[in-house]
C-alpha cells in the first residue's frame, strides 16, 4: 500500500482513459465517451508537462523552453483532431455560391 501513496491525485484518473474505450466497444453514449476520454487527457498534460520540465533541466532553458511551448499544448491538439475527424467542427463557406456547411474531414 505505501506505492499508492507516492501516486499523485491526478494520476487516478488516467482509467477514464480504459473506461471510454470499454464505453465504445460497449456503445455507450458518445457524450459519456467524449467526457471520459477528456478526463483522461487531463493527467497526459501533466505528465507532459513534468516530462518536458526534467527534459529542461538536462537541454537547458532555451531547449526546455522550446519542449514546452510546443507540448504543452498536445491535449488541446488530440481533441481538435478528434473533432475534425468527428465532423464536429464545420466550416461556413465563404462564397454565397456554396450555401451548404462542410466538415472538415
Amino acid at each position: 500500500m505505501q506505492i499508492f501513496k507516492h501516486i499523485k491525485w491526478i494520476h487516478y484518473l488516467l482509467i477514464s482513459f480504459p473506461l471510454a474505450v470499454i464505453g465504445s466497444l460497449l456503445h455507450w453514449p458518445p457524450l459519456l465517451n467524449f467526457i471520459l476520454a477528456c478526463v483522461g487527457l487531463i493527467p497526459l498534460a501533466e505528465l507532459i508537462g513534468e516530462a518536458t520540465e526534467a527534459l529542461a533541466v538536462i537541454t537547458g532553458p532555451k531547449i526546455g523552453g522550446l519542449l514546452n511551448a510546443t507540448l504543452g499544448n498536445a491535449a488541446e491538439l488530440i481533441i481538435t483532431i478528434v473533432a475534425i475527424r468527428a465532423c464536429w467542427i464545420w466550416s461556413k463557406p465563404r462564397s454565397p455560391a456554396r450555401s451548404s456547411a462542410t466538415c472538415f474531414w
